[in-house]
């Protein structure tokens, strides 16, 4: 555009005017780079070997007003049959060669106006910034599937769903795997056949249809890629029943006199559908028990289609006569006529039907009474009338074949009660209560209902409620509306049920234990009039259940030395498992040991065999570590419960154990107890419970001072003597080295070097200690009588018998003596022999 400027002078009071300038103003158009998204996952592209691909990789979020198009650049050509090719829509097609990974690089370019000449604001084309994702080629398993048997169900069976296709699977990780079904004739099936991911199969046959039936079934990976197999579904034919139709329901003859009476009662007899028209069918007649006795002379037979029988002349109403109809294959149809002889001589009576259940605005006309006698007439009263007149147009009513007959009104639904009696010509009366129940008629409408296509939930969940499942209308008042489910399988552990309410209907259920995966569930609804089916799919997303694991109960008390370097004790969980046997395969499990008071060096380590490596520290104390264990499932999970392990480590190379046998007492007590009496750390008592299994208790180094010689505790054993701690039995006393590599195995030091070393302790003990050192210095004095009466006794003598090693003890041929326990006391007697000895046990170096 061109700009005429002037400039203008108003001074002395007129416009002069320059001359003009022209400046033209050129607007070029700029060429901005257009601008796309990748489309590949985690820009991470997975291929398989020597298959062709094509797939989108990227798309255009504003490539510009002008033409652009991909470029790709930077791969390794060396592992495609040929160069990667790419559309202007981001359509990759690649032919991989061989495995391999690559980087490959995307840029988008457009073409631009020409410039003449080019400038900074004029280009002739514009270049995206670049962006990479990576290819990998992978000798991956083909999209494949195993097709489950061919299927064979019996004619008009009901809906079919069960497990089929089995080894699903495909070798890209994109890939989103479907089935399809073709191939097969549709119209011989109510609902059609269809193939879940899972591999289920389910569909329904046609009424009557029977006969081989092919299809098609094909893998889809949503790449492109299909594998098809073809197998077939046989519905066997079933023999159905054969049929005919009643010329009438009903017979009256004279009972007056015996006499014979020939009727034709059926017609349309055929033995079922077409294709078994070439068997015969047989018509025969049974009196049911409601007939009275010696009714018949002789009784109902048929001759062709012809019914004959002769009464014998005593009157009876509505006598059931059953018509049977048997094919050749002996299946049977059966319908009933009702005869009646009438007379003068019988009482007025009847047999009711019972209560009556009717449709709005549909004229109810039945045989209601039967086996009527005598010759008298029926009234009917209702118990409120003004409730008969809400519901009937007139006054129900019973003629006297007694036939009911009932006029409901349209649209008016309710129940009224009503009295029936039948009154002969001398007065004497039958009478009979009936309750008429009305529900919607012909005024009614067929109900809907509209199902959710599918319901999410996920494994073990627990019970599940979805209040908005379907939605319902045009519900006649009074009806019952109810759902039936199938196909449930035993992928529940309760229901699946629907439960039908004013607002819709409301599903409940819980999945099996550990059941993860898709149920098709038929559904059939129906108010007594109308039925609906439909069908919906419970989706059971996996979830990752928590490992599992056990420590043995002899690991859950470590004991070391300090001098004990790093040590590996074996087994030290087991029974590890990552969850249910559907991640057995999958997944590994790691563990985790936190030492909560930093005691510990470094943390221990579960190795892959189960075994636990400590690094020992080299001064004494204890730790409570914590054992959590993880599997690689995805997200990961945790164990549920952190095992608790507590590890000591001791100065001593001789810990003390001590085996008891303790009633109601803590063994947690006992072991505190029983360092005090000995005047050992803590740290060097193991107590072990016959009654109860290991004790397992917090460590702590512990040294009492001023501790009395053997030969005070001997002095103190005579006047005082003690054999039971808290209520619990003192069963033995082991000292056993604990042995580590380079190790000396000499004893340890006196017990006076360890009650000079441990300083702020040797002073201050309460009165609960001196107590408990004096008990101990029973226990001990004890120790060192039996100890001196052995070694005095001459051999061969009645000498206390005793040498064999205390449980677990390493070591080696300890001297011993023996104590039993009287029958009459729970004290240890060293004078009484009972019947239930107990060693206790002392080595030679304790």
């Amino acid at each position: 555009s061109d700009l005429e400027i002037v400039g203008v002078d108003t001074g002395g009071g007129n416009n002069d005017t320059s001359e003009p300038v022209i400046l033209t103003v050129e607007v070029v158009a700029v060429n901005r780079p257009p601008e796309f998204a990748l489309a590949v996952r985690d820009v991470y592209l997975v291929l398989t070997n020597l298959t062709t691909h094509t797939q989108v990789v990227s798309s255009f979020v504003n490539p510009s007003s002008y033409p652009a198009h991909f470029e790709l650049s930077g791969y390794d050509t060396s592992l495609f049959a040929s160069p990667l090719a790419i559309s202007p829509s981001g359509e990759l097609t690649a032919s991989p060669l061989i495995t391999g990974v690559t980087p490959v690089t995307i840029q988008a370019t457009n073409t631009g106006p020409h410039c003449d000449p080019p400038n900074a604001t004029c280009l002739d084309t514009a270049v995206s910034p670049p962006q990479v994702f990576v290819v990998q080629i992978i000798d991956a398993p083909p999209l494949r599937f195993t097709p489950g048997s061919p299927i064979t169900v019996a004619e008009d069976s009901p809906f079919y769903n069960s497990s089929w296709a089995t080894g699903v699977a495909s070798g890209d990780p994109h890939a989103e795997l479907s089935f399809t079904v073709t191939g097969y004739d549709e119209d011989a099936f109510m609902l059609p056949v269809q193939i879940l991911p899972s591999g289920e199969i389910s569909f329904q046959a046609g009424s009557d249809v029977n006969g081989v039936y092919p299809f098609k079934v094909c893998l889809h990976d949503g790449l492109g890629n299909a594998e098809c197999k073809s197998s077939t579904i046989t519905i066997t034919p079933v023999n159905d029943p054969p049929s005919f139709e009643l010329l009438k329901r009903e017979l009256i003859v004279s009972a007056d006199l015996p006499q014979g009476y020939v009727e034709w009662v059926v017609s349309g007899v055929v033995p079922g559908p077409p294709n078994e028209g070439s068997q015969q069918v047989r018509l025969s007649a049974i009196v049911t028990g409601d007939c009275p006795t010696g009714a018949f002379s002789k009784p109902p037979v048929f001759t062709g289609a012809v019914l004959s029988f002769e009464t014998s002349g005593e009157p009876f109403s509505n006598c059931p006569i059953k018509i049977i109809a048997t094919d050749s294959l002996g299946l049977s149809h059966d319908d009933t006529i009702l005869l009646t002889a009438k007379g003068t001589r019988a009482k007025p009576g009847f047999t009711p039907s019972g209560d009556i259940v009717l449709r709005s605005g549909e004229v109810y006309t039945s045989t209601w009474a039967r086996n009527i006698t005598g010759d008298g007439t029926f009234t009917v009263t209702p118990l409120d009338k003004s409730v008969s007149e809400r519901l009937f147009e007139t006054e129900p009513a019973v003629l006297p074949n007694g036939t009911m007959i009932i006029r409901p009104r349209e649209g008016v639904v309710g129940e009224s009660v009503h009295f029936v009696v039948y009154k002969g010509p001398a007065g004497e009366s039958d009478a009979v209560r009936v309750v008429l129940k009305v529900i919607g008629g012909s005024g009614y409408v067929a109900f809907y209902w509209k199902v959710a296509g599918g319901v999410d939930s996920t494994e073990d969940q627990g019970s599940v409620l979805v209040d908005d499942f379907c939605t319902v209308g045009n519900v006649t008042p009074g009806s019952n509306l109810s759902v039936t489910v199938s196909g449930a399988g035993d992928s529940f552990a309760a229901g699946p049920v629907v439960e039908v309410t004013d607002a819709g209907c409301i599903l409940t259920f819980e999945t099996a234990k550990d059941f993860y995966g898709d149920v098709v569930l038929g559904l059939v609804a129906t108010d007594g009039v109308t039925v609906r089916q439909g069908s919906t799919v419970v989706r059971v997303a996996p979830v990752n259940d928590p490992p599992t694991f056990e420590i043995p109960e002899q690991n859950r008390l470590l004991h070391f030395s300090t001098v004990s370097g790093s040590v590996v004790t074996p087994s030290f969980v087991t029974a590890v498992s990552p969850g249910p046997p559907n991640e057995a395969g999958s997944q590994r499990v790691t563990f985790t040991v936190f030492d909560i008071a930093g005691f510990l060096p470094a943390a221990p380590v579960v190795g892959l065999d189960g075994s636990l490596t400590t690094v020992v520290p080299t001064t004494p104390g204890s730790a409570v570590v914590h054992v959590k264990a993880t599997d690689t499932g995805d997200p990961p999970a945790g164990s549920v419960n952190t095992e608790v392990v507590h590890i000591a480590v001791s100065s001593e190379k001789y810990p003390v154990r001590v085996v008891v046998d303790s009633g109601k007492t803590s063994p947690l007590t006992l072991r505190g107890d029983i360092a005090k009496m000995l005047n050992v750390p803590v740290s060097r008592v193991a107590v072990e419970d016959w009654g109860q299994g290991v004790a397992v208790v917090s460590f702590t180094e512990v040294k009492q001072a001023g501790q009395p010689t053997n030969a005070e505790l001997a002095a103190e054993f005579t006047s005082k003597p003690l054999a039971v701690l808290n209520g619990a039995h003192i069963l033995s006393i082991t000292s056993t080295p604990t042995v580590s590599p380079g190790t000396d195995v000499s004893p340890g030091p006196s017990r006076a070097n360890e009650t000079s070393s441990t300083g702020s302790n040797q002073s201050g003990l309460s009165p609960l200690v001196i107590g408990i050192t004096v008990a101990a210095a029973v226990l001990l004095a004890a120790v060192a009588i039996m100890l001196v009466r052995r070694h005095f006794i001459p051999k061969g003598t009645d000498s206390p018998a005793a040498s064999e090693d205390p449980p677990n003890s390493s070591a080696p041929s300890p001297d011993t003596v023996s104590m039993s326990r009287s029958s009459d006391s729970n004290m240890l007697n060293t004078n009484t022999v009972g019947s239930n000895p107990i060693d206790v046990l002392f080595t030679r170096e304790a």
